[in-house]
């Protein structure tokens, strides 16, 4: 999605010409063996641009060079690219007591991980932050309600939720070229009271 541009000038003014025409060719390792091996596109622009896009992912290598009207052609040049257009992906796990597939957690007792990974090696660009919020449901008002919103510029992290009830965890990673992965959402309930136990006797013997 990324727009690559290329622009060629005839500088010798006042006996410039024009005419001019720029060839572009664009090379793609196709198995990531860390060398291009793929012509994708060979073209021939008459003019004195040219916009394109990188459609494939991973390691990619753009040859161009410029000729004007009357032959004078330009040095070729080269340059590489590694695209990445895959999001991050998170786990999320727990350390402590769950229950019901992790339905129920303890407060202090529980800790939420979350773990980002950029898995398309080796064109990953890496992850630059977890954005991560935690909401409450307010029984009363019959209503969410926002405990904490955060940005975690790391692929890791983990929190307790430290008070009972009706939780919400929302979280997604997002990497160093803006790919977000979606948006998860889980729902918790927290407790952190042990059970009563109530002690009767019918019989006074």
């Amino acid at each position: 999605s990324t727009p690559i541009t290329l622009i060629a000038t005839d500088y010798t003014e006042p006996c410039d010409v024009w005419g001019i025409t720029i060839h572009y060719e664009i090379w793609w390792d196709s198995d990531n063996d860390g060398t291009v091996d793929t012509k994708l596109v060979d073209e021939n622009v008459t003019d004195d641009w040219v916009t394109f896009y990188f459609t494939e992912e991973c390691l990619h290598e753009i040859r161009w060079y410029a000729v004007d009207c009357l032959g004078n052609t330009e040095q070729l040049h080269t340059q590489q690219h590694r695209v990445d257009d895959t999001p991050p992906t998170t786990v999320k796990t727990f350390i402590g007591p769950t229950y019901d597939n992790d339905f129920w957690l303890q407060d202090h007792g529980t800790t939420v991980v979350l773990d980002a990974t950029d898995y398309t090696d080796p064109c990953a660009v890496g992850v630059d932050y977890i954005h991560v919020e935690l909401w409450k449901y307010n029984e009363s008002i019959q209503q969410w309600e926002n405990i904490w919103i955060e940005d975690i510029y790391d692929d890791y992290y983990e929190f307790v939720i430290e008070e009972d009830c009706y939780h919400k965890i929302i979280w997604y990673a997002v990497d160093y070229l803006g790919n977000q992965e979606e948006i998860h959402e889980q729902f918790n309930r927290v407790d952190s009271q042990p059970p009563v136990t109530t002690k009767t006797i019918n019989d006074p013997w």
